[in-house]
């Protein structure tokens, strides 16, 4: 049996700010950091969410590296690609969604927009069928990474890590679809 090592003023203020209420004195340091990680986690979600209705683009989910959030993962719903970016804040959410939406402005311009180019059927149908399956990679993804947490919550550390690491194979599947996708459009168009 492990020796019970106390929580520090750090995690007990953290805490505090997350849960509005002090922390249970009979918490060892460790499960009271699983327990902010579980708080911070919704936390980032919430603001995540809020941004994402700000911005009227859909939130996919908070990005993790190890313990430590990276950004929050949206989707423009409003262009033809669906184009994924992340960020930290409303701020820089904004300002990335302004520059994708340019981009791509810019990208339909190129060569008449509207115009359709000489692209066997086959090709087209398959881009439609990969459009299809962006929205499976992401429910995989946030149905992963939720199982995760629930598993971490348990203390099945490797189920949950089993769980973590799928969740970013089907994030990153996502992203390949996304530049199939997109090089489709570009050549053939919408």
């Amino acid at each position: 049996m492990e020796d019970f090592v106390a929580p520090s003023k750090r995690q007990r203020d953290e805490y505090y700010r997350l849960l509005k209420q002090d922390a249970p004195s009979n918490l060892s340091s460790g499960e009271l950091g699983r327990l902010i990680r579980q708080a911070q986690h919704e936390e980032y979600y919430i603001k995540g969410k809020e941004i994402a209705r700000e911005l009227g683009i859909r939130y996919v989910g908070p990005q993790y590296e190890k313990d430590k959030l990276l950004g929050h993962m949206f989707e423009d719903v409003q262009t033809e690609t669906g184009t994924s970016f992340m960020a930290k804040n409303l701020t820089e959410a904004r300002a990335k969604l302004a520059e994708k939406r340019e981009l791509w402005r810019k990208t339909a311009m190129k060569g008449n927009p509207g115009e359709k180019r000489d692209c066997p059927a086959g090709l087209i149908e398959l881009k439609n069928s990969l459009k299809g399956e962006l929205e499976d990679e992401s429910n995989a993804y946030a149905k992963y990474l939720d199982s995760s947490i629930k598993m971490r919550h348990y203390e099945r550390r490797t189920d949950a890590d089993i769980l973590k690491s799928m969740s970013t194979d089907e994030f990153s599947h996502r992203y390949l679809l996304e530049a199939i996708i997109d090089s489709i459009v570009l050549e053939c168009g919408e």
